[in-house]
């Protein structure tokens, strides 16, 4: 892992014949929305390539050895970094992710994926940088159903059922949390991210990477053409011969 406080520099171009549809967490339904969201939004914990967990805004991976799960696995304690802030500078508390948690369970949202979240009961929130969930019963795989956090300060004042037809939520959000931030969408086309300068993360010490650029494709030929033009870096979900 590169060291902290190395300067962002250069950029990456993907490339993919999907578009992402919905540049948010709550409505991701394609692979192409998981890659984009996992640029712009910090998770609580993630998994890497081997399946083990790491804490990215949390200071620990909440586990029974830390004092992390008790209660024989029906309360679970997420302790956030006291540092994390939204990509507008305003403070990332644990308000935030029970406020994502109820978007996430409310049928007026449309959220995508519901289930697993549905697990947990209820979530107190005893100071700004404490979560703890209350879980129906004990959850084998609750480490992937930690609520993310939502920015209640910018999507407030917005009802659940309009966020998928507001862009600034849905399509192109302007208050994100993850090592990258929007810096213009081309719909249709490409979005460009450029770093979030706020970001902070218990495992990750960056971002590196200057503009991260997610091009999209309308056939086969032309992902294959910019791949061979050398105008994409990485080619998404492709094999050479699916590019001959």
């Amino acid at each position: 892992m590169p060291p902290p406080n190395r300067a962002a520099n250069g950029r990456l171009v993907f490339s993919d014949l999907q578009f992402p549809g919905a540049a948010n967490p709550l409505f991701a339904s394609s692979n192409a929305d998981f890659e984009v969201d996992n640029a712009l939004w910090a998770q609580p914990v993630f998994s890497d390539q081997q399946f083990h967990v790491h804490p990215d805004q949390l200071t620990e991976v909440p586990l029974p050895e830390n004092g992390g799960v008790v209660d024989g696995g029906r309360t679970i304690i997420m302790h956030l970094r006291h540092d994390l802030r939204w990509s507008d500078g305003q403070p990332i508390v644990a308000s935030d992710f029970l406020y994502w948690w109820h978007l996430n369970q409310d049928p007026n949202t449309g959220a995508t994926i519901s289930s697993g979240y549905d697990q947990i009961a209820g979530i107190d929130t005893p100071d700004r940088f404490t979560v703890i969930l209350h879980m129906k019963h004990p959850f084998g795989p609750y480490l992937f159903y930690l609520p993310y956090a939502a920015p209640q300060h910018a999507w407030g004042k917005i009802q659940p059922i309009d966020l998928q037809n507001t862009a600034s939520v849905y399509q192109a959000p302007q208050v994100t949390s993850g090592p990258y931030k929007l810096a213009n969408v081309l719909n249709g086309q490409r979005y460009t991210l450029v770093p979030n300068t706020y970001y902070a993360s218990t495992t990750f010490h960056g971002p590196f990477v200057s503009q991260l650029i997610y091009q999209s494709y309308g056939t086969i030929a032309a992902l294959s053409k910019a791949a061979r033009a050398q105008e994409s870096d990485v080619t998404m979900g492709y094999m050479e011969y699916d590019l001959s």
